[in-house]
């Protein structure tokens, strides 16, 4: 059964409107308020995830994963170690992997200069950042984020392999914009723990997650 979140709003301070669609929402095409919505049927593990200001410390003992290191994982994985949550990254290809921690911290320079972050936000950031190694470091995570290009096949092989080595309260996500989270979902374990969470592009500005 769906819980209500208390207090939800975005990874932004600002965000106006969330929501998060379980795979029977999905299934049926209703897009409520974030905030009345949970996919997870335990009434305890609700994503307060969404609801950390800026510059306070994380009151949460959760860590969270992103998989897929794309321009929007990459983004996502920027945005929650900023907002204070333990952030662990995997990307695939090696090429990509060693270059990322690099690329994150240009951009937060980047936003400094532009006056969108304060210099002194960087080194906090900085340290709850993990580029991880393999999938089973960033899967050791309360949150799941994937992050991975549209392809449907792709995407249920990877949650197979979320669905068995993330832990049993963990809530898996997809950044998918155009797939069903329903067929995403299909012959999990736990299909009910998997819901859609899109971000709009460019990350860091757009205040927006549906």
């Amino acid at each position: 059964m769906n819980q209500p979140i208390t207090d939800s709003a975005g990874f932004l301070s600002n965000v106006p409107l969330s929501s998060v669609l379980g795979p029977a929402d999905w299934t049926h095409g209703i897009a409520r308020p974030f905030q009345d919505v949970v996919a997870d049927p335990n009434p305890n593990l609700t994503v307060q995830l969404f609801r950390q200001p800026a510059g306070q410390p994380c009151t949460l003992s959760r860590i969270v994963g992103i998989v897929g290191a794309g321009t929007m994982g990459r983004g996502i994985a920027a945005l929650c170690a900023l907002r204070g949550y333990s952030t662990a990254v995997y990307e695939a290809d090696p090429a990509i992997r060693g270059e990322l921690r690099g690329a994150i911290e240009e951009s937060w320079k980047r936003a400094v200069a532009r006056g969108k972050l304060s210099a002194e936000s960087l080194a906090p950031a900085g340290r709850r950042l993990t580029v991880a190694e393999n999938l089973s470091e960033a899967s050791a995570s309360e949150f799941v984020i994937e992050a991975i290009p549209e392809f449907l096949d792709a995407k249920r092989r990877l949650f197979h392999e979320l669905d068995v080595s993330c832990p049993p309260t963990a809530l898996l996500a997809s950044n998918t914009s155009s797939l069903s989270i329903a067929r995403i979902a299909e012959g999990l374990r736990h299909p009910e723990r998997v819901v859609g969470i899109h971000f709009f592009n460019p990350v860091a500005t757009m205040p927006l997650v549906e």
